[in-house]
């Protein structure tokens, strides 16, 4: 394609310049700065900042070609390779065969039934959580993403690695440290190496330990106990060997498999029940839908898997709830060779940002894109609608590998607690996001528990 292009004059994209006027604002909000740019520049546009250009479009067929028809020529971008400093070579960061090798391997530990089997840790950990809750004093005002983090990471370790972590929350708050400090590097001109003693470089490799030793404890327990006997992501890990030396992973490998799942599987999950309590709160008649459904379909009893699938209205919720508040609300792609797009050239060395943010407020496929209205994701209107203008868990081969264990578990929690309580914000807390690799609540949400009748 590259020598096509040269023979060929293409358009030019409109141009936005971040640095110096735009720089202040871009920094304190990105999702909006970038969603009210591409409200004012159009649905495709290049972005200049120090040392590098990135061109952003909200086009779902731009999308699409990026994530499917022409994926193999492109790979993540400078921005995300820095997660590589927390996650080393996991599968978000890695590329080519090592990552396909890795997904292969990967993959079994996802299918439909190892999700149901892992249902039972869901509630059973769920409950253990209300029964936590059941022992507080009426009235007690308290932090539920703390509470969300501790629970899925409970989930998230226990399911997918077989382990008991003590210092769940430790390690949360170290995850945040980390994000935050990976998230200030993509945005700084100048960087400073991490070997030298900054107050944040030092805060930073503190949580880095953190993290590292709790992955390395597992995988040293595991080395000396019975692994055979495990039958878990983990076990799948080890006794995966390579097609042509016949070798397992390393202790290396493993953990960069282990803290990238076990990151993205509980940072999803807890932001995405975090949004939804929020939401719920906002929107009461929305609320009493959902309550009438988990009502009607479970009715006070303990619920299987199957009956966390017919939850139709609720999971329209959190599809809706992901709409607005996605996940990841940005990914960055890079094009190996230079490419053409809807007629404009994407030259090699830029970088293409996809930000799910900003496409689901696209006014061509979400009319009032900015009001809460679960009834978009009835099955209908979800096949009418282009299968990249939605995408919170992104596409094409690299489509997120937990996605079907996230829904399930959002379902089971929120079967629970919405059958036993009213969960309600504390009027006077600020909500304000915080954009760093997902799409966190800055202040944490505070919220008080109404017991149901």
């Amino acid at each position: 394609m590259s020598t096509t292009n040269k023979d060929k004059i293409l358009p030019v994209l409109p141009s936005v310049h971040w640095f110096l006027k735009g720089a202040p604002p871009m920094r304190a909000n990105p999702p909006l700065h970038l969603l009210e740019s591409h409200r004012k520049y159009g649905s495709i546009f290049d972005i200049h900042v120090p040392f590098r250009t990135y061109i952003s479009s909200w086009e779902p067929e731009h999308i699409k070609h990026i994530l499917v028809t022409n994926n193999r020529n492109y790979i993540k971008d400078p921005a995300t390779r820095k997660l590589s400093l927390l996650l080393g070579n996991g599968l978000l960061t890695s590329e080519g065969d090592f990552w396909r090798r890795q997904r292969r391997i990967s993959q079994p530990a996802f299918h439909k039934k190892r999700i149901e089997m892992m249902t039972e840790r869901m509630l059973s950990e769920t409950e253990a959580m209300l029964e936590k809750w059941g022992r507080k004093p009426p009235g007690e005002v308290f932090d539920l993403s703390d509470e969300m983090t501790v629970l899925t990471s409970n989930i998230a370790a226990k399911s997918l690695f077989g382990a008991d972590l003590d210092n769940n929350l430790e390690i949360g708050k170290a995850l945040l440290v980390s994000m935050r400090f990976i998230t200030a590097s993509f945005r700084k001109i100048f960087k400073l190496p991490l070997w030298l003693p900054t107050a944040t470089n030092r805060k930073f490799r503190q949580a880095y330990k953190i993290l590292d030793d709790s992955i390395q404890a597992i995988i040293t327990q595991r080395r000396k106990g019975a692994a055979e006997e495990a039958d878990d992501l983990l076990a799948m890990l080890m006794e995966a060997r390579d097609e042509e030396s016949g070798e397992g992973m390393t202790d290396k490998q493993l953990r960069d498999e282990l803290i990238t799942l076990f990151s993205a599987g509980h940072e999803t999950s807890a932001n995405g029940l975090n949004w939804t309590f929020y939401m719920l709160d906002k929107h009461p008649e929305v609320a009493q839908k959902v309550l009438t459904e988990i009502q009607e379909v479970i009715g006070g009893r303990r619920p299987e898997p199957a009956d966390l699938m017919r939850l139709t209205y609720t999971r329209q919720v959190l599809m809706e709830v992901m709409r607005l508040y996605p996940p990841a609300w940005a990914v960055g792609r890079e094009p190996l060779e230079e490419d053409e797009i809807d007629g404009y050239l994407i030259p090699k060395g830029t970088a293409f940002l996809i930000a799910p943010y900003v496409v689901h407020r696209n006014p061509a496929f979400w009319p009032e894109p900015e009001r809460f209205d679960p009834d978009r994701f009835e099955a209908e209107k979800v096949k009418e609608r282009h299968k990249f203008a939605y995408m919170p868990f992104g596409g094409g081969p690299r489509l997120c590998i937990g996605k079907d264990f996230a829904i399930m578990e959002m379902l089971a929690v929120l079967a629970l607690v919405l059958d036993k309580y009213e969960v309600k914000l504390e009027a006077t807390h600020p909500i304000e996001l915080e954009p760093l690799i997902t799409l966190r609540p800055l202040h944490g949400i505070r919220v008080q528990l109404h017991p149901r009748e």
